[in-house]
């Protein structure tokens, strides 16, 4: 795992600073510890630090060039069929001269081209400059499991892995975006992609490519799962096929020459990841936050975190932008801890929920057509009810979708919530409609593409695209990266997204939300007693409840976020609600509890943006570590 850059004078004539470019590779240090390299030929430069993995000698340093010097690379991630990659290229006259998967993606380049990112099963982000032509290639993987930003600004192109890499260049202005702002407060959560906080930075959505010539920026989409052709061979034999996937799967991923662990959260997910590395290793290191079950035949070690104040500001360092999910604060210390214990490689669970239906309102779209008929009586026309905390903004848009085609039927109820949030908040800003409109247009085109007609699969295939995109891609890699360690991910894996896409919804999502990820428990009753199989789900999200611990507390952190003065004169919101919001005089919901700590992010982003600092300034040693998870 790495950390790339580069900056592309397409139409501009002015030099390119080697210290600007070495500045952007010294603030990606932490993604790559173990080398770094830099490359400049004419309108061109392109640096690298790299995390070595396979193949740990100097064969690997990038950025790489083939034996011509026409085409370099610089390139992010793990390619887990590079082996095979390897072989039919060599079958085609191809000469290595390293074991790396680098040489396999920029010699897969140059037999196909763009059409090379069809080929590679794996999470990626890569830049390929062709000298002869002058273009410049960059992809993605695809669900973006390894972030790329770029900035387009006068003729010059640049890139980077992460926001904060890419402001180090002085062109790059560091102007807030007021859209995307209203996006993060609308989704509660992060700043959807392709937008980040500032204006002039995008982000390379997920499973495209962007080719940077002389006449300026093509952007394509290359793949999209088809929700269309499903397979119904009975559920006896998908959980088959699904056995066999997933070994492969796992199997593919635990390639390293670096020692490699388990996350375990106690959970179904994390639970099938751990049979399937025991049948490739009998030397395992799993780890757990809090109190999760050792599994036999591990070795297995636990620790507790702490909730701290001072964790929100690397939390921003690293993301380069607010970001409220409650976990991400706690699993930045949790990767701290899985460092120290020597792991560089950590396998997860992420998006085992989103692809095979865990969460609980999943169930509610299995019975929503009695579900309908009553909340019609209960709510319908002007109800009192329809005023209850949670019923507009969660209850209603998960039900509301009667008669639509489901794309927009999906879209439309994402939109809702988001109006919902934004209301809690007092906003009447003016490019409020504008920010819940291109959310709601991302995720109806991603359903589009995905060709899906079904309710639940276009539940489940919005939320792991587009609604909780960022909690499994965005947040492994920050806080993973952050401490030099690579997450690796089963269930986003291309292999097994394609196949659940194949698989009917029933198979996915039950009536009874205990029975949720049906495909998945069948398999894991394999292995486990069905009452560990089918127990209450206790999901990250849920930590943000320590809040309410100690209340007067993070009131004052949250009133102390306030008075700061930037989120105030950013007029994003009504300066009353945000006070009533930090009332800590009366419970606050879950979703009022997320608003609060979404408030705290931006709020502290903004003053740091601005030079100020305040809040980080107003941290004292005694009040760091006052609250505690569990």
């Amino acid at each position: 795992m790495c950390g790339i850059a580069g900056i592309f004078r397409y139409r501009s004539d002015e030099p390119i600073s080697a210290s600007v470019l070495r500045e952007m590779v010294v603030r990606m240090s932490h993604r790559g510890p173990d080398d770094e390299g830099t490359y400049f030929s004419g309108p061109i430069a392109l640096g690298h630090t790299r995390l070595s993995i396979i193949d740990l000698s100097p064969l690997g340093h990038q950025p790489f060039s083939d034996e011509s010097g026409r085409f370099t690379l610089v390139y992010n991630g793990e390619i887990y069929n590079y082996q095979d990659l390897r072989t039919w290229l060599e079958g085609r006259g191809h000469r290595f001269r390293s074991r790396t998967d680098t040489e396999v993606v920029l010699r897969l380049f140059i037999e196909l081209g763009p059409a090379c990112v069809e080929r590679l099963i794996g999470m990626f982000s890569f830049a390929v400059w062709d000298g002869s032509t002058e273009t410049l290639f960059l992809a993605r993987d695809r669900i973006g499991e390894k972030p790329l930003v770029y900035a387009d600004l006068n003729g010059s192109f640049t890139f980077a892995s992460e926001i904060r890499s890419l402001i180090a260049n002085p062109d790059t202005p560091r102007t807030p975006d007021e859209v995307a702002l209203l996006s993060y407060l609308a989704t509660g959560k992060c700043v959807p992609f392709p937008r980040t906080a500032f204006q002039c930075v995008k982000k390379l959505p997920p499973a495209h490519t962007l080719t940077v010539t002389r006449d300026g920026l093509k952007l394509r989409r290359y793949w999209a799962p088809d929700f269309s052709q499903k397979e119904d061979r009975g559920l006896d034999d998908a959980v088959e096929r699904l056995d066999a996937i997933l070994g492969t799967t796992v199997a593919s991923m635990m390639m390293s020459d670096v020692p490699i662990g388990l996350l375990l959260s106690g959970g179904v997910d994390s639970s099938t990841i751990a049979f399937k590395m025991r049948a490739c290793t009998d030397n395992m290191h799993t780890f757990a936050c809090g109190a999760s079950p050792q599994d036999e035949g591990t070795r297995h070690a636990e620790h507790i975190f702490a909730l701290r104040p001072e964790t929100m500001l690397r939390v921003l360092d690293h993301f380069g932008e607010p970001i409220s999910e409650p976990s991400v604060i706690y699993r930045m210390q949790m990767c701290e801890f899985l460092r120290s214990q020597g792991v560089t490689v950590i396998l997860g669970g992420d998006g085992g929920d989103e692809v095979f239906g865990g969460y609980a309102y999943y169930s509610l779209l299995r019975r929503y057509p009695v579900i309908k008929e009553i909340l019609a009586r209960l709510f319908g026309g002007g109800s009192p009810l329809r005023s209850l905390s949670g019923v507009e903004e969660q209850l209603l848009p998960r039900v509301d979708i009667h008669g639509k085609a489901v794309p927009i039927a999906i879209a439309d109820a994402q939109a809702r919530k988001m109006r919902g949030n934004l209301a809690r908040l007092g906003c009447t800003h003016a490019a409020a409609g504008a920010a819940i409109e291109e959310v709601r247009a991302t995720m109806a085109d991603w359903l589009e593409a995905a060709r899906i007609t079904d309710l639940i699969d276009g539940a489940l295939f919005g939320d792991l695209m587009v609604s909780l995109h960022h909690n499994h891609v965005m947040i492994p890699d920050a806080v993973g990266m952050s401490q030099s360690l690579e997450f690796r991910s089963p269930f986003l894996d291309a292999r097994v997204i394609e196949f659940a896409a194949s698989l009917p919804s029933s198979y996915k999502v039950s009536r009874d939300p205990l029975r949720n990820k049906t495909i998945l428990k069948r398999l894991l009753e394999r292995h486990l007693p069905g009452d560990l199989v089918y127990a209450h789900k206790i999901g990250y999200g849920n930590n943000i409840r320590v809040l309410e611990r100690d209340p007067d507390y993070w009131s004052s952190i949250y009133r102390g976020v306030l008075e700061s003065g930037a989120l105030t004169e950013s007029a994003l919101a009504e300066q009353e609600a945000l006070r009533r919001l930090g009332d800590t005089r009366s419970a606050a919901s879950l979703a009022e509890q997320i608003a609060r700590l979404s408030v705290m992010m931006l709020g502290v982003w903004l003053d740091r943006v601005q030079g100020r600092d305040r809040f980080a300034q107003s941290l004292d040693d005694t009040s760091r570590a006052r609250t505690h998870v569990h």
